[in-house]
């Protein structure tokens, strides 16, 4: 997951228990990714809609 969104131009900085990826054309939109346990359908889900907004 997180190459796919570093491939897309995504930054990410730490949190506690979480990355938190935002990019500089979308500004107020982030992403958040827990970084323990596998990746949910939920988080696939939400990665791919701020793809989409970057086609926008």
């Amino acid at each position: 997951m997180e190459n796919l969104l570093f491939g897309y131009g995504f930054q990410r900085r730490h949190g506690s228990n979480h990355d938190v990826f935002t990019h500089p054309n979308l500004t107020g939109d982030q992403f958040v990714l827990p970084r323990h346990g596998s990746v949910k359908k939920a988080y696939i889900g939400k990665a791919v809609r701020l793809i989409d907004k970057l086609g926008e």
